[in-house]
């Protein structure tokens, strides 16, 4: 199954239904085609929301107080709790990208294990 970062976050909370999250709360957005951002807002938490980022370095989840998209700059300012550093043989395929850039050897390895 491929999902990208809003479906998988969007999968999860439906699964789980945190009482915190309004359902309808998440924000996606992105810098560029290869940056996936979804910002779960927390109910109780006054501004402070889990923030989910994906990019061609890896994954990482931190909590910000998101007040202003204009600029990512309050993203920026996040605390990162979780850093999942992309490894060539760790294939992103629900978030549509690919860590194995310009190693033909790692993408022949994803191309043979997909959907298994």
């Amino acid at each position: 199954m491929k999902m990208n970062l809003t479906e998988l976050v969007g999968s999860v909370l439906e699964e789980r239904r945190p009482g915190n999250v309004d359902p309808a709360g998440p924000i996606r957005t992105g810098e560029g085609p290869e940056v996936e951002i979804v910002i779960v807002p927390h109910r109780d938490l006054d501004g402070i929301s889990l923030v989910a980022w994906t990019d061609q370095k890896g994954a990482r989840l931190m909590w910000a107080h998101v007040g202003d998209l204009s600029t990512h700059d309050d993203l920026d300012l996040g605390v990162v709790v979780e850093n999942i550093p992309c490894a060539k043989h760790w294939a992103r395929s629900w978030a549509g990208l690919s860590c194995c850039e310009g190693d033909g050897d790692c993408s022949a390895r994803i191309s043979s294990t997909a959907g298994s």
